[in-house]
């Protein structure tokens, strides 16, 4: 039996002195998976991976 599941993540960092949305970034992909083979992380993991990867390079945060 196979599974298809979308996936979206959503970030948005908002400024404590005005209260509003200064950066945000939304991806979204496609899961396929086999249920006999169980769940696969991964996809959740290279996505906040991704994300924290853009944070670093927009200087939010550091490396």
């Amino acid at each position: 039996m196979n599974f298809e599941h979308n996936l979206s993540l959503a970030t948005q960092l908002y400024s404590a002195e005005t209260r509003g949305v200064v950066w945000a970034i939304e991806s979204h992909s496609k899961i396929h998976q086999d249920f006999d083979e169980g769940r696969q992380y991964s996809i959740y993991v290279d996505e906040a991976t991704a994300i924290v990867k853009q944070l670093v390079r927009d200087d939010l945060i550091a490396k």
